[in-house]
């Protein structure tokens, strides 16, 4: 069996070092950072090593259950380790009563989920999370007359398959500022979009675009900085990672929301028009630029 030294992550720091004998799982794993470099079978084996309990997703059930299930019978998982993440698996279902309550009522699933409680929650967190990295000129927070006209400008990420994204965004910034235009566009915008955003623009105080990994996408990149050309305050929101900001790294203000959800919408207008004073953290360093981990600003 692999030397518990060889994952100094989860069973060296969490486990031996803490002392955490919760449960622990995986995120999917049928992402490319694994698929592309391990099999099923060798990705599943490892992630139990490394001291996982549960594994998310993996895209061969079958062959991921038939791994693990080769791995111990040939020693390389012994049996114990295996009862170890049973033992922890039973312990979280007795603490939430799933023995004495197995069953979920599904009728009652639509008071539960969603519920205002539910939502008030997932806006706090949104808020929470919301990073100001740049606000030059304290572009930030929108002060506007009601006569000035913003313009909103929201990436429709190709990942969406049910609701665009502009007609999720534009009604909370129309909440904070009613003179306002919303267009939305696909992540790789063609030259007529362009040109129809920057004539769109022409008659606006400010423009607000909700980016999505603008860095993978070369008309996105030059759309930003066109619009940056103008002279008017750009603000870009960053619906996905953040690396995108080393492409336009003149933009006057970026925030980042992380998400490309309802709640990151909400959250972001509340930032947008200082209805929200922005606490949040990166995460990570943004290569090829000065922010690195740990950098916020707020007003």
């Amino acid at each position: 069996m692999t030397s518990p030294t060889a994952f100094p992550v989860l069973t060296g720091y969490l486990r031996n070092n803490i002392g955490f004998d919760g449960v622990c799982m995986t995120d999917s794993m049928g992402m490319a950072g694994i698929t592309s470099g391990y099999t099923v079978a060798q990705a599943t084996v490892l992630a139990i090593q490394a001291g996982n309990d549960l594994l998310s997703l993996p895209p061969d059930l079958d062959g991921a259950i038939s791994a693990l299930k080769s791995a111990v019978s040939g020693g390389t998982i012994t049996e114990s380790r295996i009862d170890q993440s049973v033992l922890r698996i039973l312990k979280l279902k007795r603490k939430y009563g799933i023995f004495d309550n197995p069953f979920v009522d599904a009728n009652a699933a639509s008071t539960i989920v969603g519920s205002p409680d539910h939502r008030a929650s997932e806006l706090t967190a949104a808020r929470a999370a919301i990073t100001l990295v740049k606000n030059t000129g304290n572009a930030l927070p929108l002060n506007l007359t009601a006569d000035q006209k913003v313009l909103l400008v929201t990436v429709t990420s190709s990942t969406e398959t049910t609701t665009d994204a502009a007609a999720r965004f534009a009604p909370y910034i129309a909440a904070k500022h009613a003179n306002m235009q919303s267009m939305p566009i696909s992540e790789s915008p063609n030259s007529t979009t362009r040109n129809s955003v920057k004539t769109a623009a022409a008659s606006c105080a400010a423009i607000v675009v909700g980016t999505s990994r603008a860095n993978l996408y070369s008309s996105q990149i030059t759309l930003v900085n066109d619009l940056i050309a103008t002279g008017k305050p750009v603000i870009c929101v960053g619906l996905r990672e953040p690396y995108e900001l080393a492409s336009f790294p003149t933009v006057p203000a970026y925030l980042c929301t992380y998400n490309y959800k309802t709640c990151g919408f909400a959250a972001a207008a509340d930032v947008v028009f200082g209805d929200y004073n922005p606490g949040g953290l990166l995460p990570v360093s943004i290569p090829g630029t000065s922010y690195a981990f740990g950098w916020g600003l707020n007003y």
